[in-house]
């Protein structure tokens, strides 16, 4: 008989992260997904596999101002 177990060692977040083309939106997508959204914590993972994070927080950063959106309570008749 042969009682050979495989033992898959692959990581899911870096292989999401590795395939991921667009990586601002894994990059949310992974830390709500694994990490309850703390993106912090997916940052410094990140780094403990050697994975370069800087270009996406570089992309975040705008000069421009942010929007700031007003909601209003409609009126129920």
């Amino acid at each position: 008989m042969n009682n050979i177990i495989h033992i898959n060692k692959s990581d899911p977040i870096i292989e999401q992260w590795n395939t991921a083309i667009d990586k601002d939106a894994a990059f949310k997508t992974i830390a709500f997904k694994f990490f309850g959204g703390d993106s912090s914590k997916l940052d410094s993972y990140l780094q403990t596999f050697g994975q370069i994070v800087q270009s996406i927080k570089s992309e975040n950063v705008s000069s421009e101002p942010e929007e700031v959106n007003e909601y209003r309570q409609l009126a129920m008749f």
